[in-house]
């Protein structure tokens, strides 16, 4: 499946393909940033597409959030927050953040422009 507005591709192709390789980073877009939830988006063939992807990084799980996608739960569930090494985001998204129960461990880097 095409997604238009993220440019990518999703599926059971897209995931297959994934399973083939291990990546030594994984830099990942997401619908929504949940302590309860985790990670979130409203397709599920993206869910699928995205979790091969962050099973099959041996390094670096990067997510990256707007502050309109923090507290954000979508309806299906990518992974847990436990699986993120570090969560890039805007200034407000940080301040969100502060007020979160979040994993120890899990860096937060405020993008500047």
């Amino acid at each position: 499946m095409y997604r238009s507005r993220s440019h990518s591709v999703s599926g059971s192709l897209s995931s297959f393909l994934v399973n083939q390789v291990y990546a030594n980073k994984a830099i990942i877009g997401v619908d929504g940033f949940s302590p309860s939830a985790g990670l979130t988006t409203p397709i599920l063939e993206e869910a699928e597409t995205t979790r091969a992807m962050i099973e099959h990084t041996v390094g670096t799980v990067i997510v990256v959030a707007a502050a309109n996608k923090i507290g954000v739960v979508s309806n299906f569930k990518t992974v847990g927050l436990d699986q993120v090494d570090v969560l890039v985001t805007d200034e407000k998204g940080g301040e969100i953040v502060k007020q979160m129960e979040i994993p120890e461990g899990l860096a937060i880097q405020i993008a500047t422009t």
